[in-house]
């Protein structure tokens, strides 16, 4: 991703007129810390202080990153044909009961805080 993000969107992390820039590695630590996290801990400040940056830098990595990330999303990200769709959910509901579903997390787990009525 380092390497596509260099190569691709490089008009957005090299600035042609001059000036200093935090290096492309924090800037990508950075983001995908605030993008991690949630509440207090994501915060700009407690990301600033965390990684020993400005608020400043914290609020334009982020931007840059995501910026570069939406660029990039066309040629990096394919989206599944609708057959590939319908083999999805079909097995999601078969073996899972999840009607409609054609993907699901990176095995995260997501706590409810109630159990579902309906495939508890």
């Amino acid at each position: 991703m380092l390497l596509a993000l260099r190569r691709d969107a490089r008009s957005i992390f090299f600035r042609s007129r001059g000036g200093t820039q935090v290096d492309l590695q924090l800037q990508l630590a950075i983001t995908l810390y605030r993008l991690g996290h949630y509440g207090n801990a994501c915060s700009i400040d407690a990301v600033a202080d965390l990684f020993g940056v400005s608020v400043g830098a914290v609020v334009k990595s982020s931007r840059r990153v995501v910026k570069a990330l939406v660029s990039l999303a066309p040629v990096h990200i394919r989206w599944s044909n609708a057959q590939r769709r319908e083999h999805l959910s079909s097995y999601a509901a078969s073996k899972f009961g999840f009607q409609g579903c054609i993907g699901a997390t990176d095995g995260n787990t997501i706590p409810l805080a109630y159990q579902p009525a309906l495939h508890s």
